[in-house]
């Protein structure tokens, strides 16, 4: 993807400083200090015979944090331009928030987004996501998994907390016994209860605006869900701004690369739960 990225933009290397390298997470568990990420800085950077920064998440673990959310840096930045007085509520695979409270950054993970609506397409109908919500939309919810799903341990804890993306995998298995649709409605109204539960939180009682970001920001059964359900409430996609939220994720971590390399801050007590403000991310030099 790298290499078609350069090639269909015409980027050439002599204009690049260093590629910053996430890596997909496939397993995440900061209680034990650990998270896989996939992906190889070394054989990047040997490949394209660039430096790399990679593995930002694995200082914040060491040093007692949750190792997600890590971009709610780039976050804050995307709040101070828009609105001061919003939040930014990212649905990827899990869903997670950042916001400012008197002049404090605070961030959490908040329960699941895409990741067992994506499961349940594949399981269902072999398809990776389900576009705009529409099957989710002709379904019904599943009242006694909703239930079970509020009772998840997850919800007693403080902020800020993080979620792997199998932490509901009991409900998955229940939800795949369901009628597609109805399976899809109810893994949808998950995370519908997750953003309601933050706003109704008293960390957003100055919060005017919802801005959500990620692949789920395109799930057009969530967002008139939640505008349905609270009308007192704004509800917007980062593209109403003109940002391409396709583009967001790497352009975080684009930003947080560099926040790196000059040793500023991205992970903090109120962001991932770290003991103290710490800076991350590994350089990975490719010797020429």
């Amino acid at each position: 993807y790298l290499k078609i990225f350069l090639k269909e933009f015409n980027i050439s290397k002599k204009k690049i400083d260093f590629i910053s390298f996430s890596g997909q997470t496939i397993l995440h568990l900061p209680q034990k200090k650990f998270t896989l990420q996939l992906g190889n800085p070394t054989l990047i950077s040997k490949y394209f015979k660039l430096n790399v920064v990679s593995d930002f998440r694995i200082k914040d673990i060491l040093n007692g944090g949750q190792g997600a959310p890590i971009g709610s840096y780039y976050h804050k930045l995307l709040i101070n331009k828009i609105n001061p007085k919003s939040a930014i509520i990212n649905l990827g695979g899990v869903a997670n928030f950042s916001l400012i409270k008197k002049n404090k950054l605070i961030s959490s993970d908040i329960g699941p987004a895409n990741a067992i609506t994506d499961d349940l397409m594949f399981y269902f109908f072999k398809k990776k996501f389900d576009r705009n919500g529409t099957l989710a939309s002709k379904g019904v919810k599943n009242k006694k998994i909703i239930d079970l799903y509020k009772k998840n341990t997850f919800f007693k804890k403080k902020f800020p907390k993080s979620l792997d993306r199998n932490n509901f995998n009991d409900l998955y298995k229940k939800l795949k016994k369901l009628r597609p649709h109805d399976a899809l409605n109810t893994s949808s109204n998950f995370t519908i209860h997750s953003i309601i539960k933050l706003i109704d939180h008293k960390i957003c009682e100055n919060i005017n605006e919802f801005i959500l970001t990620g692949g789920g920001r395109k799930n057009r059964y969530i967002l008139n869900s939640l505008r349905n359900l609270r009308k007192d409430i704004k509800f917007s996609i980062i593209d109403d701004y003109k940002f391409n939220g396709d583009l967001l994720e790497a352009q975080m971590f684009a930003y947080i690369g560099v926040r790196s390399i000059k040793k500023l801050i991205i992970s903090s007590k109120s962001t991932t739960g770290v003991k103290k403000s710490i800076s991350g991310g590994k350089l990975y030099k490719f010797n020429y």
